[in-house]
């Protein structure tokens, strides 16, 4: 998902050939131009650091020793999560993702050894996934992950795994559903979790009624050669299915036993351990929210027998379903659950045949859940879930117990390191170290955050103020210093809203709302302050009118929303806007009917009159103006490809548009850029096929490189929509990756050293370089006199010592400084 400053492009369709079959003029990417300058380096996607715990959900639990467990499950981003204890539960290693652009969710873990263990559960594309994780000394590191795909229908079937148990150290069972044909499904892999099998049919109905589908929840090997799968089918009853090893081969049965409830009132099965090698037990809910339980027993000559769901007595509340089981020795058993107060658990000792009430578990978490337990012994188990309130603390929660279940301590949360569902749609960066960004959770909170480090790294989120009551969402962000910030958005009613920083976005104050226009109401969609006194922002109102602000105190107050009143220009939207000085700024958008509108105001934003454009089907969501007269706008033409657009005189007229087709042959646009003088500019936004690309021009928009895609080996694919250039050669870009995770990324255009001998003798080449690295060793020489640095003006004083460590974020000549001897 991707926010853009007015509705996006019609359709992002694939358009061929036809596409360019255009009247306009069509520049070109000039291919020559762009080879004579190296390109620039993108640096590595990072993350801006969350400014509180990220919402995650632990679905499984094991432990490959006493002591080493791993636990796994979700993130709100739609990421598989992964945490792990060293100590039986009693502290745990932050949340964090496992092979994020791939893994949506981990539903269950099993370790098979001491030092390995496996996951299952779903990937992005929605095939099955598992992936091996391996304890290596006192850290946990995760294999490649395998995908599992239906076996019947393998390109087009969505399969999650539930559970997984091992039989011996090298085979392993995998069980869960096919959601796309409502089946319940298994593999095996006979190499310790590293290869799988497709995902076969498991027999039962294979169909779906009453609201219910056929799925299993979880399985246990009690045996070398058999393993034991429990869920529920299409009529909601209890479902229980055996598999069989032989002759190198995981089999089930053609059918599943069905377990019925009382009075017929059965219901799902979602966990079972096995104590013994025969005998099992199994719990879940019925269809009145009680927990039941159903005991497996293996006799010999006839098999796998299972006993009617019965009910396990409620505590006060009269429900409460049972969700997770562990059996650690061959009488004692523990089950944890959920009623309507929260957390419920109860106890066995004569190996599931009866039951303690279930009790409570105190907890400050609001009605949390715990979806899986382990016991490391007799009386230490540990359990994890998710509690089931919504904001920052709904977060991956653990508990441990010590006296086998009997009572538990209050859950805790795991610190996470997987940021917040929140996507960067502004920055600014005022100086070359200091950058400021914000950004916002849809319908929820904004955020910013600031980097000290020219992008490089990202403090912890801020979250930024509303409006009272009513959420504010802050699309812009200005600095006109590196203390100076104005943030710039609208209300969750829709009313124009601005705050400000006086310590470079690290806080902000209590916000204000602009007065709006005549029609009551009014979006801010971008701002610009030239100065550390004036600001400009832009928008539009609900009549489909363009709007502007202007504040002559730094964004302290601002003067009344006000609507443009030239008719031939008026309609449509504001989408951006750039003031290259305290007199001109230049607004650039749409005019409500598919057409490109540029404005133009010559008087601080007071006024406001039209700039010529070419009639075509073009709509502009950027805009930066690097000095009076440049100009470059950034767009899309006709919802098919990417465009951009130079005016020379200051945006009063506009040339042809450019269309940048990517070097994949798809189409997109633009929705952010920025220029830096003296000539790098970077356009950022989307193709059609949802990921993320750039483009650069190294002479002010005369000529650019075909769009590249963006991606990150820890977020997937990424989508900027915002983009500053600190420098001449350095631009920051903030966006999102997948699941709307704040992404932000540098790009280094390389910085070119001359020397000067100033009154030496020799050669020296240039030396060129993208990041900080050591100047080469002089080779300049002087009789009388000792090489003492070099300097940045000539007679200037000693910057640089020979060899000395440079930054090479700008192109300068360096003149050599001589001392007599």
């Amino acid at each position: 998902m991707s926010r853009f400053p007015f509705p996006a492009p019609r359709s992002l369709g694939r358009a061929g050939a036809a596409a360019f079959a255009l009247t306009l003029a069509v520049g070109s990417l000039s291919a020559a131009a762009m080879a004579s300058s190296s390109p620039p380096k993108l640096s590595p996607i990072a993350t801006a650091a969350a400014s509180g715990p990220g919402t995650n959900w632990g679905f499984g639990v094991s432990c490959a020793t006493e002591t080493d467990c791993v636990a796994v499950g979700m993130s709100s981003t739609i990421l598989g999560t992964a945490t792990t204890t060293a100590d039986a539960g009693q502290s745990w290693r932050p949340v964090a993702t496992v092979d994020a652009p791939f893994i949506s969710r981990l539903q269950s873990v099993f370790c098979n050894t001491a030092t390995t263990c496996v996951a299952v559960g779903e990937s992005t594309g929605h095939p099955g996934v598992a992936v091996v994780a391996t304890l290596k000394g006192s850290t946990w590191s995760w294999s490649v992950p395998h995908t599992i795909a239906a076996a019947t229908n393998p390109t087009k079937d969505s399969v999650l795994l539930s559970g997984v148990s091992c039989a011996n150290t090298l085979s392993c069972v995998a069980v869960g559903r096919d959601q796309t044909a409502a089946t319940t499904v298994m593999t095996y892999s006979l190499d310790g979790g590293s290869t799988w099998t497709p995902a076969v049919t498991v027999g039962g109905d294979g169909a779906t009624g009453a609201g219910y589908q056929n799925e299993l929840n979880a399985i246990e090997c009690p045996s070398a050669t058999t393993c034991i799968a429990v869920g529920g089918d299409s009529a909601g009853n209890g479902m229980v299915a055996t598999a069989v090893f032989n002759n190198s081969v995981w089999t089930f049965g053609s059918s599943a036993d069905l377990v019925t409830g009382v009075s017929s009132n059965s219901g799902q099965l979602s966990a079972i351990s096995c104590p013994t090698s025969v005998r099992c037990v199994a719990v879940g809910s019925d269809r009145s929210g009680h927990g039941v339980v159903s005991l497996g027993y293996f006799i010999s000559g006839t098999g796998w027998i299972w006993t009617n769901e019965s009910d396990v007595t409620s505590d006060a509340s009269g429900v409460g379903s049972l969700t997770a089981v562990r059996c650690e020795a061959a009488v004692d058993c523990v089950a944890v659950g959920q009623d309507s107060s929260g957390i419920v658990t109860t106890i066995s000792v004569d190996t599931g045949a009866n039951w303690t009430t279930q009790a409570p578990v105190a907890s400050s978490a609001g009605k949390p859940l715990l979806n899986a337990i382990t016991c490391v012994s007799v009386n230490a188990c540990l359990g994890v879930g998710q509690s089931n309130t919504a904001g920052p603390g709904d977060d991956f929660l653990v508990t441990t117990s010590a006296n086998g279940g009997s009572s538990w301590h209050e859950p805790g949360l795991v610190a996470s390191a997987v940021p917040r569902w929140a996507s960067l749609f502004g920055i600014s960066c005022p100086t070359l170290s200091h950058c400021v960004s914000t950004g916002y959770e849809y319908g929820s909170r904004s955020y910013s955050t600031v980097s000290d480090t020219g992008g490089a790294s990202w403090r912890k989120e801020t979250v930024m103020p509303n409006v009272s009551t009513v959420v504010a969402n802050y699309d812009s962000v200005s600095c006109a210093s590196a203390s100076v910030c104005v943030a710039v958005g609208s209300t969750a009613t829709n009313l124009p809203v601005a705050t400000r920083s006086t310590t470079g976005g690290r806080s902000w104050s209590t916000p204000m709302l602009v007065t709006p226009d005549a029609s009551g109401t009014g979006t801010l969609r971008s701002v610009s302050c030239p100065s550390t006194t004036l600001c400009v922002a832009v928008g539009s109102n609900n009549h489909n009118v363009k709007v502007f602000a202007v504040s002559h105190t730094g964004g302290r107050s601002w003067g009344g929303e006000k609507a443009v009143t030239d008719p031939a220009y008026a309609g449509g939207e504001f989408a951006s806007v750039s003031c290259p000085s305290v007199s001109r700024c230049v607004g650039v958008g749409t005019n409500g009917s598919d057409q490109p509108s540029a404005m133009v105001s010559l008087d601080g934003g007071a006024s406001w009159k039209g700039a010529a454009l070419p009639a075509t089907t073009i709509i502009f969501y950027a805009v930066s103006c690097p000095t009076p007269t440049r100009c470059v706008a950034m767009g899309n033409y006709d919802d098919t490809n990417p465009v951009v657009a130079i005016s020379s005189n200051g945006g009063l007229s506009w040339g042809a548009p450019k269309i940048l087709p990517s070097k994949l042959g798809g189409g997109g646009y633009f929705v952010g850029g920025a220029c830096s003088s003296p000539h790098v500019c970077v356009a950022v936004g989307v193709d059609n096929e949802d990921v993320g690309i750039y483009s650069y021009s190294q002479n002010l928009g005369a000529s650019w490189s075909a769009p590249q895609r963006v991606s990150s080996s820890s977020i997937g694919f990424t989508i900027f929509e915002g983009v500053s250039c600190s420098g001449a050669l350095r631009c920051v870009m903030v966006g999102s990756g997948s699941g709307m995770t704040a992404a932000t990324s540098t790009l280094r255009f390389a910085a070119t050293v001359h020397f000067a001998a100033h009154g030496g003798h020799g050669t020296m080449a240039a030396q060129v370089a993208d990041a900080p690295t050591q100047l080469r060793a002089v080779s300049f020489a002087r009789a009388g006199y000792r090489f003492a640095g070099w300097a940045t003006s000539p007679g200037g004083a000693v910057r640089y010592t020979n060899r000395g460590r440079f930054p090479f974020d700008e192109s300068v000549t360096l003149y050599a400084v001589w001392r007599a001897l």
